[in-house]
């Protein structure tokens, strides 16, 4: 039973400070205003924590800690990753990319075309880093 309330208790604070992570790498992504993603690095760092924390796994199951796992994993890597968040910026891509001062309204199959290759590159991207950074 006290490891159930630990693994809980972990996973609320961590999911709290991934939260606040992701929030902060989204600021510092968004200082370059030619990124198209600032989920991106969220992402990476989460798959790459994701990772390092299940080749890990069998040792923090002989030390006794696997609420610890459950709460980088589930709640610090799970709030950072926030799948929520990237769902958001696809459909901004999609809606708001590229701007209207950026292409004339007389070429709207080439903005239709410019839309769905820039959510179809961010989902390429995203899932690729996501799986670098899981496999590394």
């Amino acid at each position: 039973m006290r490891d159930y309330h630990a693994t809980w208790m972990g996973i609320v604070a961590l999911s709290q400070l991934g939260a606040i992570t992701r929030v902060v790498m989204q600021q510092i992504a968004k200082a370059d205003e030619q990124n198209e993603s600032s989920v991106l690095w969220a992402n990476f760092v989460g798959t790459l924590l994701l990772g390092f924390a299940n080749t890990c796994k069998p040792q923090m199951d002989r030390a006794g800690i696997t609420p610890l796992f459950y709460a980088v994993t589930a709640g610090f890597c799970g709030a950072l990753t926030s799948f929520s968040t990237w769902m958001f910026e696809v459909v901004r891509w999609a809606v708001a990319w590229p701007q209207p001062v950026v292409i004339n309204d007389g070429l709207s199959v080439l903005r239709m075309h410019n839309r769905a290759l820039s959510v179809a590159s961010g989902l390429l991207v995203d899932l690729g880093v996501a799986y670098m950074g899981y496999e590394m």
